[in-house]
């Protein structure tokens, strides 16, 4: 007896686990459908067809000068009258009361369909006409870039080629103005410590020469001469005069030279100052041409802005055909093909906006380097 109750036995435990797995999978089915995030998405998405045919009927009834309640007869054209009298009466519980609505019929509704049909495709070749007109100016644009472009790469050559040697040889006599400079301060220096010295031996001079003055008084006083000290004083005097006669040709000497640093000076400064000035003027000319190409890179991203809403309204277009199922598909592929195209065009014209950019920001550090290596 317990062999045969044993089987039964398992396949009674078997069942109440698939059981229990089953209720607790439908449990958790049942409270992700409770979900309101889950319930919502679900109505969201079970309701977006309805949204958009409401919204191509409201259009119609708008385009038709419908106005005020659909049951009504007032505000509303004889040709509609008529219809209505031919749509579908049902009977609906609105608030626990029995009204009649009126719907339309599915000829009527496919009426609509292609009359939203027509216009969509009347919008799809107006947008379409427009975007080509928009692509002719952004290429238009872009040939003016491009041809700014060549004349600021023409200028920047000219600069590198005139600017270079020019920079190059100043930076060379600014060198060796600066080692002429720096020597004669240094002389200037020795010529200063020179007649401080000279300033003391001429306060010790002339101390020595009134004590041989007041030698001289006494002797003349006492009335003897002494014709050994007159030699000795003799000979110290010329030997003074001969230095002061020396120093006096140094002096002028020194100062003929410093007439002709200065001389040399001034002509150097002179050529400093014109290539100053004609550093000015390509300066200028560069900002001028800066400006000018800023100003068309911004009209080309404005341009640029003003393309992506036309590109969103043609994806919407497509959009929407593809949601109503419209017939014509060699024309809708041939849209399709023309968009890729076009859209591959302007990631090239974006690309060569890249590139503009980039060698633009490249020049621009070049002259700030060129500035910084002349100041």
């Amino acid at each position: 007896m317990v062999t045969r109750r044993l089987p039964s036995a398992l396949g009674t435990t078997a069942r109440a686990h698939a059981d229990q797995s089953s209720e607790s999978a439908a449990s958790k089915e049942s409270k992700r459908i409770r979900d309101p995030a889950v319930l919502l998405r679900i109505v969201r998405c079970k309701l977006e067809p309805l949204d958009i045919e409401n919204a191509m009927y409201t259009r119609f009834m708008r385009k038709l000068g419908i106005t005020g309640n659909l049951n009504s007869r007032t505000g509303m054209n004889p040709r509609i009258v008529a219809n209505r009298s031919r749509s579908i009466v049902e009977k609906r519980l609105v608030d626990g009361k029995k009204e009649f609505v009126k719907t339309l019929r599915a000829e009527q509704k496919c009426h609509i369909a292609r009359g939203e049909l027509e216009e969509m495709k009347k919008d799809l070749v107006d947008l379409t006409e427009y975007f080509g007109a928009t692509y002719e100016d952004y290429m238009a644009l872009l040939e003016e870039t491009k041809i700014l472009t060549k004349e600021i790469e023409s200028t920047r050559y000219l600069l590198d080629k005139k600017m270079s040697p020019l920079l190059r040889e100043e930076y060379i006599q600014t060198g060796a103005y600066n080692a002429f400079v720096a020597f004669h301060r240094q002389y200037l220096q020795h010529l200063d410590t020179s007649l401080c010295t000279m300033q003391v031996q001429n306060v010790e001079f002339r101390s020595l020469c009134k004590k041989l003055m007041r030698s001289v008084n006494d002797r003349k006083s006492i009335g003897v001469v002494n014709p050994i000290s007159f030699m000795e004083l003799q000979l110290l005097c010329e030997g003074g005069l001969a230095e002061v006669q020396k120093l006096t040709k140094q002096c002028s000497r020194r100062k003929m030279f410093l007439r002709k640093c200065q001389r040399n000076l001034t002509t150097a400064q002179d050529q400093l100052d014109v290539v100053l000035r004609d550093q000015t003027r390509f300066e200028g000319e560069i900002k001028q041409r800066t400006n000018r190409n800023i100003s068309v890179i911004a009209e080309i991203c404005r341009t640029n802005h003003q393309v992506l809403p036309i590109r969103k309204d043609n994806k919407r277009i497509r959009l929407t055909k593809a949601t109503h199922l419209v017939p014509g598909v060699e024309d809708h592929v041939n849209t399709i093909l023309r968009d890729k195209a076009l859209s591959v065009e302007l990631a090239v014209a974006q690309r060569k906006l890249h590139l503009s950019k980039l060698a633009f920001d490249q020049h621009r550090k070049l002259w700030n380097r060129a500035q910084r290596m002349m100041h």
